[in-house]
């Protein structure tokens, strides 16, 4: 949308300006359902037992040591 739009809506005819409202409507209507790829997805946040080294993404305890050991593993 440019700057000198809301100054033509003040001296053109209502017609023009419904016209020209409905033109960019539809412009920012095409460019939302343009498809292409969809955004990427991130992975999951992988947990690691800081005493045995099990790495899963459940990160409430560590099911091997049975125990709240589990950090934040590094990304790969």
């Amino acid at each position: 949308m440019s700057l000198i739009w809301p100054l033509e809506r003040l001296f053109e005819p209502p017609h023009k300006v419904e016209e020209r409202g409905r033109e960019l409507e539809a412009e920012v209507k095409g460019s939302e359902d343009s498809g292409g790829d969809p955004p990427p997805t991130r992975a999951p946040p992988r947990f690691r037992c800081r005493v045995c080294d099990h790495e899963s993404e459940d990160g409430s305890y560590c099911p091997d040591c049975l125990a709240d050991t589990m950090r934040p593993a590094p990304h790969r």
